[in-house]
């Protein structure tokens, strides 16, 4: 499927949780309680938090229903020993069916306490009552968890529909529990009138047991759980149950993956990579990037795994454009092995690939005047004074944490103190104080580009593709939405030949696959049962393929989402050749980690091995920090002087020509091969080539090669020619970039996942950031000139605005915070509000309801002056310290302010702005002074950006004096 919990940890209980705590923070976040303790994810050992899914079963969004258990109840907590510990439970968060309910706890964020179910019965201990059991007698008042004080419930009365209708409305709601709701064979439909019910007693009560554990929840002074002691005082706080939707399990960004699971997950880390390394370098013998033991380009890596059993994932989210997928031997192999490819393709912005070309600091750029240079880190001597435009060369040796500065070794390298030129020495570290200078230049992207990539997966096996094909069933991409279905849920259903419970059955099984035949035969249905006539197409294989009428009772059977293969597109692929997929019908998407197809096998025909060739490629380069390797020609050779003078040769064979043995010790034991990974290579892609081109130069460089009937065994893995003539969206030219796909996913997401603060400011959590904070970070360290004299970039911020023309826009000491935000926003190719007023931003783009990354922030002043003398509830005003708006007091106050939001540090919201202590710098400002958080209007805010961090070290306040 398109995602799985389980896959995506790789059965790891400490990623689980980890992921676990990033879905419950970006819930706080959603439903209002951010920076609420109460609500916060508890770290303290033996802290429980409850996170439920509605729609969420092995290990992946389902549909949801109020007929089945198909929700799910996450216990995270650690233990005494602070290890992370994830315990999973099957529930049903929905009222059901057939119980008359009408109550539905709505998404969000509940406060519940330790209490009992059943209230008006006796009390009884769990672990002494016995299972249960209404249908048998055995009913008590039991332990489970209450509403603290309520929780809210949708009162879904009209049509119980599980929507919210006209005449419907949220309520507070004292009685929706949680607790036991039947064993395995108990329909979900009948138990609950609203209630959170797990499934299991046994599951039940350890559910219980772990909450207990908790001493700090209200009502753990009545802890009954054998093992969990009682505390000597009752807890205080409420367990938060946290419920979102089963979709909202899935990653913020899904990132990449690689495409086959070779120590059990498809991650893409240090660790895996470095597996992926040992396996296509050292353990197993070519299929090298970027050339292989025949001096040939080699534009991917062979990845080794059981042919027809190991599934082949895609790397990474993208659309699926091409296929060429024959299903017999004799048309998908060829003298090498499988024929069968697919393409991916996908895009990047320009912002991200700038972050992730980003070169090493090889100087710093001082932005303030009088900054000290000192011989020792903190000491209190200093050999001068640097001033704004001296730059430092970063010199070997440590950072020193001081006095609370990073004390960063520097060597002077032009300074206006020409005594402090050479000289070796410490400057503390503020990023308003020194801008860090990439190698590099410049960034080889505009922010706003998208550039597209392709991954390429080749040497897939040919399958069968029908329904019966077990090797294709998580094949999500084949598939479209198919008949309407059942599932059973009961054992021995009947299924009759005639709608009539006096003709004779045969029995299926729990859990058989039905499909709804229709029309069905015409025939009257007797008895009031809800007859639907079927066919069986798995989970029963003595009944397979068998048809006849069913009682499709709520209670017996579950309704399907039925998917079938896409009828259409498998006759194209029968058809033959390459397939551009999407075509009419719109683009076919796969997320990073779906199963493509199944791995087929490569090599010559006395040597083949199951495995496929993973291959990236793009027309632009896209990784230019790295060395590039550019051969001019259209041949196979690999010619390239830089690589082959890395690899050590017998002196008295040293030529153009490398022997197996050569290649092979180069990438077994030699380092530059390590390095080699980190190449971008361009050459005519193999699956283009012109072999009537290639082949003789080919036979020119290694006399070894035997051509004779070469060009007929390599022709049919050929396929660009023929995909282009089929309009699939290939590069412009066939000589594109290659990249070792290991290196490069590493690569990017190790910028993708960092979580450090980067020198420059910037927030590499963050998978890319708009546009306009790249450049406002840029001015950091603009300010204004006292005196006479003006900075000539603050004249340029005014001039962006309707002061353009006016005595005002000469001046820097004219208010400037609106014209910075103005020329930024002009930067990126949008039109800002034009004005120099603050204010005016507040009523600019869109609004968003809480701070995010990047949002524009518009501060409002109340000032007692004229201005406010018609003020009705200045009091009002004064003690919220600003006019909440003009309409909320009917004052005229204009003043204001305005920056972008980056990050934020206690409970101060930090801004990137102009005009800030008369310079453009990162400073703190009070929630309660901000009157409106807006975006540009086509702009979509990233979930993660409203997870604001604290932005480097500056937390100064910001007030009116220091804005004007």
């Amino acid at each position: 499927m398109a995602f799985n919990l389980d896959e995506y940890t790789g059965g790891s209980e400490e990623r689980l949780y980890d992921h676990l705590k990033s879905v419950w923070e970006r819930a706080q976040r959603r439903f209002g309680h951010e920076g609420d303790a109460v609500y916060a994810f508890q770290e303290d050992p033996c802290r429980v938090n409850l996170l439920a899914a509605r729609g969420f079963a092995d290990g992946q969004p389902v549909e949801s229903t109020n007929e089945r258990y198909d929700d799910a109840l996450f216990v995270i907590w650690k233990d005494e020993g602070g290890q992370k510990r994830v315990r999973t439970f099957v529930i049903s968060t929905e009222y059901g069916e057939s119980a008359g309910g009408t109550a539905l706890l709505v998404l969000g964020q509940h406060k519940y306490k330790l209490a009992t179910h059943k209230k008006t019965l006796t009390r009884k201990k769990l672990h002494e009552a016995g299972r249960y059991d209404p249908a048998g007698g055995n009913t008590y008042q039991y332990r489970a968890l209450n509403p603290h004080p309520t929780v809210q419930i949708l009162r879904d009365s009209v049509d119980r529909n599980r929507t919210a209708d006209a005449g419907e409305g949220v309520e507070d709601n004292a009685t929706i529990n949680v607790h036991y709701g039947g064993e395995y064979d108990t329909s979900a439909s009948s138990w609950s009138e609203g209630c959170q019910v797990l499934l299991g007693w046994d599951n039940y009560r350890e559910f219980i047991a772990l909450v207990e554990r908790d001493a700090s929840i209200v009502g753990s002074i009545e802890n009954e759980s054998p093992g969990v002691p009682v505390p000597p005082v009752d807890g205080t706080r409420p367990v938060i149950y946290t419920l979102v939707e089963g979709e909202y399990l899935l990653p913020a960004d899904s990132g990449y993956g690689y495409p086959i699971r070779l120590n059990g997950s498809l991650a893409v880390d240090s660790a895996h990579a470095a597996r992926y390394y040992e396996h296509t370098e050292r353990q197993y013998k070519g299929g090298y990037f970027p050339f292989g033991t025949n001096t040939v380009w080699h534009g991917g890596l062979h990845v080794h795994a059981r042919r027809g059993e190991a599934l082949v994932h895609a790397c990474a989210a993208g659309e699926l454009v091409a296929a060429r997928l024959f299903e017999d031997e004799a048309q998908g192999h060829g003298h090498y092995g499988s024929v069968n490819f697919i393409l991916l393709k996908h895009e990047i912005a320009g912002a991200v690939l700038n972050q992730i070309n980003q070169g090493p600091v090889t100087e710093y750029q001082v932005l303030t005047s009088n900054l000290n240079f000192r011989p020792e880190a903190g000491g209190a001597e200093s050999y001068g004074k640097l001033v704004q435009g001296d730059r430092l060369a970063p010199r070997d040796g440590d950072a020193v944490s001081k006095d609370g500065y990073e004390w960063l070794p520097m060597t002077g390298l032009q300074t206006q103190d020409a005594s402090l030129i050479g000289k070796d020495g410490y400057v503390a570290f503020k990023k308003e104080w020194l801008k860090p200078i990439h190698a590099g230049g410049p960034s080889a992207f505009a922010d706003s580009d998208r550039k597209t990539w392709y991954s390429l997966y080749m040497h897939l096996n040919p399958e069968r593709i029908e329904e019966a094909n077990a090797a294709l069933a998580g094949i999500e991409w084949l598939r479209t939405s198919g008949p309407a279905g059942f599932r059973t849920n009961v054992p021995n259903l009947p299924m009759r030949d005639l709608p009539d419970e006096s003709q004779p059955f045969v029995k299926l099984a729990r859990g058989a696959e039905l499909m709804v035949i229709d029309p069905a035969p015409a025939a009257a249905k007797v008895g009031g049962y809800n007859w639907q006539y079927v066919q069986v197409t798995g989970g029963d294989n003595a009944n397979a393929a068998r048809t006849g009428w069913i009682p499709a009772q709520a209670e017996w059977v579950e309704t399907t989402t039925a998917t079938t293969l896409n009828a259409e597109l498998v006759e194209k692929l029968r058809a033959g050749g390459v397939v551009c997929v999407g075509e009419p019908d719109g683009p076919v998407r796969v997320k990073a980690g779906d199963p493509l197809w199944t791995v087929g096998e490569y090599g010559s025909p006395d040597y083949r091995d199951g495995l496929i060739h993973w291959e990236i490629f793009s027309e632009e380069n896209l990784m230019p920090s790295w060395p590039q390797a550019v051969d001019a020609d259209e041949n196979y050779n690999m010619d390239c002087r830089q690589i082959m003078e890395m690899i050590e040769q017998e002196w008295f064979g040293s030529d153009d020509v490398l022997s197996k043995e050569e290649v092979e010790n180069f990438f077994a034991s030699d380092p530059d091969a390590a390095r080699l990974r980190q190449w971008a290579c361009q050459f005519v892609i193999e699956w283009g080539i012109d072999l009537d081109v290639a082949l003789p130069q080919l036979k020119n460089v290694c006399d070894r090669w035997r051509t004779s009937q070469l060009k007929e065994r390599i022709a049919p893995y050929l396929w660009w020619d023929e995909a282009a003539g089929r309009s699939v969206p290939l590069p412009g030219t066939k000589k594109v970039w290659h990249y070792n796909p290991v290196a490069l996913l590493e690569r990017w997401a190790t910028v993708y996942g960092a979580v450090e603060s980067s020198p420059d400011g910037g927030d590499p959590s963050r998978s890319s950031e708009p546009p306009w904070i790249r450049i406002a970070r840029g001015e950091i360290g603009v300010k204004e000139v006292s005196g006479d004299e003006h900075n000539e970039r603050v004249l340029e911020y005014l001039r962006s605005t309707s002061l353009q023309g006016t005595s005002d826009a000469e001046e820097d000491e004219t208010p400037w915070c609106s014209a910075f935000v103005n020329w930024v926003m002009k930067q990126t190719g949008r039109t800002g509000t034009d004005s120099a007023m603050a204010i005016s931003w507040a009523a600019w783009g869109r609004r968003l309801a809480a701070p995010a990354f990047g949002a524009i922030a518009s501060i409002k002043w109340h000032q007692q002056s004229a201005d406010c003398s018609g003020c009705t509830e200045g009091s009002r005003c004064q003690k919220a310290s600003r006019c909440l708006e003009p309409a909320d007091c009917g004052c005229a106050c204009t003043k204001g302010h305005v920056g972008f939001v980056v990050g934020k540090s206690g409970d101060k919201i930090q801004l990137l702005g102009g005009n800030q202590s008369n310079e453009v710098n990162v400073s703190g400002y009070g929630t309660d002074r901000i009157i409106a958080y807006v975006v540009p209007s086509d702009y979509e805010v990233p979930a993660d950006d409203y997870d604001l961090k604290p932005y480097g070290q500056r937390t100064d306040e910001g007030d009116f004096d220091s804005t004007r």
